[in-house]
This record gives C-alpha cells, structure tokens and sequence, in this order.
C-alpha cells in the first residue's frame, strides 16, 4: 500500500502518470509515503506534517490531496469516523469481536460543550453570516478559552477514533493466529511462541521443523486476516533465521 499511495502522490505531484515508486527505485519517495500513511491515520493535518515530512505547507497539502486521490472514500470515512466518535464517546475497536474503547473524558467534553453553547441566543442559527461572526469575535474577547479545553478533548478523540480501530483491528489479528498457531503445537512438542512485536509473530523450533512451522505462522496470520479484515487481503511472509530477523 506504501508504493501505491507513494506513486499517486508523486504522480500528482510531478504531474506526470506515468511514474511508478517501488521501495527500490525511490525509497526516499516511498519512505515519505509510508510516513504519510501512518501520520494520517493520527489524524495529522498539513501543519504537523510538513514538520514530520520536512517540507513546505503546500507540499504537505498537496500530499494529502495525493494520497485520498488514491485511496477513494477514505477521506468520507475519516470524517464519518471521527463523528461517530464524537458522538458516542466511543470507538468499536474490530468488527469482528465488537471490542469498545470509551472516552474516560467523555462526560467532561460534553460539560465544556454545553457550557458554551450557554453563552449563544436561542434565536443564535437565524441570525445572517455577519452578525454571527460579529458575535464569535466578540465572544472569543470576552472568553479566549471559551471552546479551547473542548476541543484539545475533542481533537484527541477524534484522533483516537482514526488510529485505534487500525491498533485494535492488528491486535485482533496477531491474537488470533497465536490462538490458531498455538494449536499445532501439539503436533510437535518442540514449537513455542517467543515474543510478538506488533505485526509480527516469533517462534521458535528445531532445525528440521524450521520450513513447516514458518508456513503454518504465516498462514495462520493471513487466515486471521480474512476473519478480522475482510474486505482487504492481509499477506504475510516468514523469515527463518537463529535470531529475530527484522
């Protein structure tokens, strides 16, 4: 996904359609790519990325613009995501187990809301555009902090509304396949799980199962993927080496 977000970003960029980024051709282009990805998925606006990225405002806005051209709807569904989150005060982890994650502040962000609509007429909404902002201005004089604390809460509760669904869909996936991995086990005694490192998944056997065991990890962990994450086909590759090979 990295290569492809990093060639439409360049393409829209360069203007030209015909430039392919592989992590091998240009891994500096496909680095920026893989930075963008996961900054957005925090929530990221062009102001902190151009910080992340290194590069100017309009560039990071431009990268932006790049990446949801190439990802069709996931802009629509980032903002119906953070909505729902808003509203609700929590965020359905998978859709596979229903796990929730609720806002521990959540009741706080709605006090602060309330408090300051208080401070707007009833008849506020049927007021013309001049005057409601004519009113704004003279509110944030009379109150600087009036919506501040609100929206630092509601900015991070958005933001967890994008990223935990994505932590929460991987960890469902890497439990699954330990519990389907787990259940070989007793077809060799010598296989055990060491560690897991986000998305990945180290065991540990003899010489001579090394080749089978590797297979059944990783199609443990793409059978997982079709239960967790089934409308995207989750790959996997197995390494096979004395140490943890990154």
């Amino acid at each position: 996904m990295h290569s492809f977000a990093a060639t439409n970003m360049q393409r829209v960029i360069r203007r030209d359609d015909s430039i392919i980024i592989t992590k091998k051709s240009d891994p500096k282009a496909r680095n920026i790519a893989k930075a963008l990805n996961f900054a957005l998925s925090y929530g990221a606006s062009s102001t902190s990325l151009k910080h992340t990225l290194q590069v100017t405002e309009e560039e990071a806005d431009a990268f932006i613009q790049a990446y949801f051209d190439g990802f069709p709807g996931l802009k629509e569904d980032f903002e119906k995501t953070k909505k729902e989150a808003v509203k609700r005060g929590w965020i359905e982890l998978d859709s596979y187990t229903h796990k929730r994650y609720f806002f521990p502040q959540f009741s706080r962000m709605q006090e602060l809301w309330k408090e300051a609509m208080s401070y707007y007429p009833e008849d506020y909404k049927t007021w013309p555009k001049e005057k409601k902002e004519d009113f704004k201005q003279e509110l944030k004089i009379l109150y600087p902090n009036i919506w501040k604390d609100y929206m630092i809460l509601k900015g991070s509760l958005e933001r967890k509304g994008l990223n935990y669904r994505i932590q929460g869909n991987a960890a469902s996936m890497s439990k699954l396949a330990c519990i389907l991995i787990y259940n070989t086990f007793a077809e060799n005694p010598n296989r055990s799980l060491v560690n897991v490192v986000h998305d990945e998944i180290i065991g540990e056997t003899t010489v001579e199962d090394s080749e089978a065991f590797s297979k059944i990890i990783s199609e443990s962990m793409i059978h997982a993927g079709r239960y967790i994450c089934q409308q995207v086909p989750m790959g996997a590759e197995a390494e096979i080496a004395n140490y943890w090979k990154h």
